[in-house]
């Protein structure tokens, strides 16, 4: 016999086969745009990271940390040798710094989670020069569908004979 035509198995088959191939597509689209998305939420992350970092170490290495003052819930305020004021805030989903009158903003993405601003100041076993003391702040920063942490974390060398910070916190 020379059937030239399809016979419904063969179409059965045929359909089947192609539902297959393009549920495997869809899942991997799926996989692709999850891992795209959280690649790029990272990345905002790290960048805020970094920015808030870089711009607390600025100023703590080319001032001196006066005093540290405490500025109300999730706030410190600094004051350095040249006479400026810094402040550092944590509010709802946004952690702020610089001088009061213009605060570098960093507004973090949606499920990101803050934690409370903390200070702690311990001594220094291998002290540098003088510095036997270390200022230690952290915020620690979460987000819900990533498995890292992107805390914020400075660590200030300081003479506690000098300048005795924690008398002022």
């Amino acid at each position: 016999m020379k059937n030239k035509g399809l016979t419904v198995v063969e179409l059965i088959v045929s359909f089947a086969l192609a539902i297959i191939i393009a549920l495997f597509l869809l899942q991997i689209i799926t996989i692709l745009r999850h891992l795209y998305i959280n690649s790029g939420t990272k990345t905002e992350l790290l960048n805020k990271q970094a920015i808030l970092t870089n711009l607390i170490y600025q100023d703590f290495n080319n001032s001196v940390v006066i005093s540290i003052t405490d500025c109300g819930s999730g706030c410190l305020r600094f004051s350095l040798d040249n006479l400026e004021i810094r402040e550092l805030k944590v509010v709802g989903n946004n952690i702020r710094y610089g001088d009061p009158s213009a605060l570098y903003s960093a507004d973090f993405p949606d499920d990101t989670i803050l934690g409370n601003l903390t200070i702690d100041f311990a001594s220094s076993i291998a002290s540098v020069g003088n510095n036997d003391t270390v200022l230690i702040i952290e915020i620690p920063v979460t987000h819900t569908s990533l498995d890292e942490s992107f805390d914020i974390r400075i660590v200030y060398h300081f003479n506690s004979l000098e300048r005795p910070l924690g008398d002022n916190f």
